[in-house]
């Protein structure tokens, strides 16, 4: 069977067993990556199982249970509150008030960005400045990195997670940020 045709088997598979578990869309994708890449792995050159649709089955089983396994073991992540107690991404307002370019939104300073990137490893801290400050590609950092874009997303993900538990935890800096740039971090939260 052709890797083409293989393609499309996993495809249907990882559909049926995506929905089933009610995975979204983007991780249906995430994980026939994964079916694609084990595959590979497992049946490189002219070698290949004699059943490939069961193969497929049961990877596509296994890659949902080891997801599931995984995402059990990770700690919650610490949520931060706004001043009404409502839960918000204190991640997703710095970032758009780091990238700001606008006059009416001044953009954080490199030594506030730094110091808010100090609270997680130097491998997340550059990562996330790279995608989300700098706003290169994931397909780039991708490239950069030799692993897949599904990767890049991640990393980034988990980074952060941390970055977001890290924040929730440096009341004193986050206070800081928000008396800055209220603008940003007030928006539909009144």
């Amino acid at each position: 069977m052709e890797i083409e045709a293989i393609r499309r088997v996993a495809h249907r598979i990882v559909e049926v067993r995506g929905r089933d578990f009610r995975l979204s869309s983007e991780d249906r994708k995430d994980l026939l990556q994964e079916v694609l890449i084990r595959y590979v792995h497992a049946w490189s050159g002219e070698a290949q199982p004699n059943n490939v649709e069961a193969w497929l089955e049961t990877t596509t089983a296994r890659v949902i249970t080891d997801r599931w396994r995984a995402e059990q073991r990770r700690p919650a992540v610490a949520e931060v509150e706004d001043h009404e107690g409502d839960p918000y991404d204190v991640v997703a307002d710095f970032m758009e008030v780091a990238r700001s370019r606008q006059p009416s939104m001044p953009a954080v300073g490199d030594a506030v960005i730094n110091q808010v990137f100090g609270l997680v490893p130097p491998a997340d801290a550059d990562l996330l400045q790279r995608r989300l400050v700098d706003d290169v590609e994931p397909s780039d950092l991708a490239d950069e990195l030799g692993i897949s874009r599904a990767a890049v997303d991640q990393r980034i993900s988990r980074a952060k997670a941390r970055l977001r538990a890290a924040l929730a935890a440096q009341p004193e800096l986050l206070a800081e940020l928000q008396a800055g740039h209220p603008h940003a971090y007030d928006r539909g939260r009144q």
